[in-house]
């Protein structure tokens, strides 16, 4: 998926891994006040195009199931959090799924009799 946005467009993947871009009145103050849209400038209309396109593209490859758990996401980003949360779990779910393969690992034993050929 990350190959297919990038070569939709460069920004694309920055929208899902920083966010969805806010057109500002001083874009170097993120605390500054959002801009109305009949202001904003032509880079500012692709930029948060960007957003709506990724949603759009993440959206057509899902199935009914998983497009319908992010169906209320608003961003592109939330949309692929929520899905990689769901499929790969948060931080504390990898590391405990690392550590119960590690320890499976070291308690594994061949049975008395058993070759590696059998």
């Amino acid at each position: 998926m990350q190959l297919f946005l990038k070569s939709q467009d460069t920004g694309m993947w920055r929208i899902i891994t920083d966010g969805d871009f806010i057109p500002r009145v001083d874009q170097n103050d993120p605390a500054s006040a959002k801009k109305k849209e009949i202001d904003w400038t032509t880079d500012e209309k692709s930029k948060v195009l960007l957003n709506s396109k990724a949603q759009l593209f993440i959206s057509c490859a899902l199935s009914r199931d998983e497009s319908e758990r992010v169906d209320e996401c608003d961003t592109a980003k939330k949309v692929w959090d929520t899905l990689q949360i769901h499929h790969e779990g948060t931080s504390h779910v990898k590391e405990t799924r690392i550590d119960v393969g590690i320890r499976k690992f070291e308690l594994f034993e061949m049975n008395e009799g058993e070759t590696i050929f059998s």
